[in-house]
């Protein structure tokens, strides 16, 4: 009988262990996730942000479309950074092209991947899509920033 009950108790530690371990680090990978999108917004609202003495640095503006465009430190290839330049223009009008004040008030994953065809694999998982909300001059909005793509607005804040 006490034999039976170890056993039991033993396998009941090892199932909650490896169900602890799957969730625990999708859990983990998430909260590194959203923290890693947090960084990205960031650096993509720093690059657009007015400084106190003129506009701010190429770098701050070159590192922001990079992040915005891909989350990637710098678009290497010119073509892709003529499309690239010329989109990000058009998606910071919605920001007001430069902005003085911003911050970001959430960051959640997005319930629904971003298309039913998009196959997920073992080597390969889809992608994560985050909601960022914030306000900037006040204004709220609300941004879809799927991992390794480009960031649109869902709700620009003008």
């Amino acid at each position: 009988m006490r034999k039976r009950l170890i056993i039991t108790f033993v396998s009941i530690i090892v199932f909650i262990f490896i169900l602890g371990k799957y969730k625990g680090c999708e859990l983990i990978d998430g909260i590194y996730k959203s923290r890693a999108v947090r960084v990205r917004v960031h650096a993509v609202l720093r690059g657009i942000q007015k400084k106190p003495h003129g506009i701010g640095t190429i770098g701050d503006e070159q590192l922001a479309l990079a992040k915005w465009y891909a989350d990637i430190a710098v678009i290497s290839d010119p073509s892709a950074l003529n499309h690239a330049s010329d989109d990000f223009d058009n998606w910071r009008k919605g920001a007001n092209f430069y902005i003085h004040d911003y911050s970001i008030t959430n960051v959640e994953r997005e319930k629904e991947y971003p298309s039913e065809d998009q196959e997920e694999t073992k080597d390969k998982p889809k992608p994560w899509v985050f909601i960022v909300t914030g306000k900037i001059e006040g204004s709220t909005f609300i941004m879809r920033v799927p991992e390794g793509d480009t960031i649109s607005w869902i709700q620009p804040p003008w």
